[in-house]
């Protein structure tokens, strides 16, 4: 976010030509109303920049990010690469080097510039969302976001060095940003060093600022939040917790995941076709949300005129699954719901049940009335 007037002190004048005017800078009262007045300009300048009127006032684009991002990294002395490379990031990839509440590794992999813009994209952000990247290694993604959209960005990190790094840069990048576009009209970005698991970031990762929506990325790439990061093959799944968290969005919500969020159990178009061949009517208290496939794929951008990677790790596509928190369901206040699919189960196949367990905020997988097993995500073809 851009920093307060208090942490970015107004830069030095240039150099006068006049010697008066070098003069009148020794003066210390008149060097010190010559600050006050800098510090209101520069003050005024981030309170344009930080007002969410309408205006013709824009977001970077991205290509401009893009230069701010790598004027940052120049800041710090160090390559993103670099840095990446280093013990401090690379710390947690290996089995069994985190524990934390039957976590046993944090992988890292970073999604890159054109991607993070197309994940965006797919997720419909506008400046009134609140973006969040659960598991946000170095912060590049909600940066980035909170640049070119003018929104709120939020990331939570589990392993520390990550996220200072994510400090560093965010510092860095605000800095940057600040001289070299400081009427435009960019985002907040607040990121957190924490466990997804504690109950003390549930606010932060369920609610978005007000009069937006909450808009979601996870990069679990390869089951990397799901049972390879956890040490017992039974025991619940970073997943799990995920699909809890945008359980308890509000309807508008949306999830783009790089692996498919099975526990969240089928889809409304899913179940409602399951209800069809059952002879039941379709409902909206079906299922809480829609699903769809999107593929992202290695592009030129004005940056990289021959092309840039989706990943740091490697130059294919890779499927992505875009999750939507539905509404018009009938539990109070929007809460999440399923109908349960057991043959012969009236009550549940009419009435709804609760997703989420409101005290341990876990999903629940059973219906309510008869205690059937909540039918499973079908698998792809």
């Amino acid at each position: 976010p851009p920093p307060t007037p208090a942490e970015a002190p107004a830069p030095a004048p240039a150099p006068a030509d006049d010697p008066d005017e070098t003069q009148m800078e020794d003066d210390d009262d008149l060097r010190r109303a010559l600050e006050a007045s800098r510090a209101s300009v520069e003050e005024d300048a981030q309170r344009r920049r930080r007002s969410w009127s309408t205006d013709d006032r824009t977001p970077l684009t991205v290509a401009e990010y893009y230069s701010c991002f790598q004027a940052a990294q120049d800041n710090t002395g160090h390559t993103l690469e670099d840095i990446e490379e280093g013990s401090g990031v690379r710390a947690g990839n290996g089995p069994g080097s985190v524990r934390a509440d039957g976590q046993g590794r944090a992988q890292y992999g970073r999604i890159l510039t054109g991607a993070t813009e197309k994940v965006a994209n797919e997720l419909g952000i506008t400046d009134k969302d609140t973006a969040l990247d659960i598991g946000s290694g170095v912060g590049n993604v909600p940066l980035q976001i909170a640049a070119t959209f003018g929104c709120k960005a939020r990331g939570l990190e589990l392993m520390e060095s990550r996220a200072v790094v994510g400090t560093a840069l965010d510092v860095e990048l605000a800095a940057v940003i600040n001289e070299r576009h400081a009427l435009r009209r960019c985002g907040d970005c607040r990121l957190e060093w924490g466990n997804m698991r504690d109950e003390q970031w549930w606010d932060f990762l369920t609610k978005a600022e007000e009069g937006g929506h909450m808009k979601v990325f996870v990069n679990n790439f390869n089951d990397v939040m799901g049972h390879r990061s956890t040490e017992t093959r039974d025991g619940p799944t970073l997943d799990d917790r995920i699909c809890a968290i945008f359980a308890a969005m509000q309807p508008g919500a949306r999830m783009l995941t790089l692996n498919r969020m099975l526990a969240l159990g089928p889809s409304r178009d899913q179940a409602n076709a399951v209800r069809e061949q059952r002879g039941l009517e379709p409902s909206a208290d079906a299922s809480f949300f829609s699903e769809r496939k999107v593929t992202l794929t290695p592009q030129p951008w004005p940056w990289a005129p021959e092309g840039e990677d989706v990943v740091s790790w490697g130059g294919s596509a890779i499927e992505a699954y875009v999750y939507e928190r539905l509404g018009g369901q009938s539990l109070p206040g929007g809460a999440a719901a399923f109908l349960c699919s057991a043959r012969g189960c009236q009550m549940g196949n009419h009435s709804a049940t609760a997703v989420l367990d409101d005290e341990s905020h876990e999903l629940v997988t059973e219906c309510v009335y008869c205690g059937e097993e909540r039918r499973p995500a079908p698998r792809e073809r």
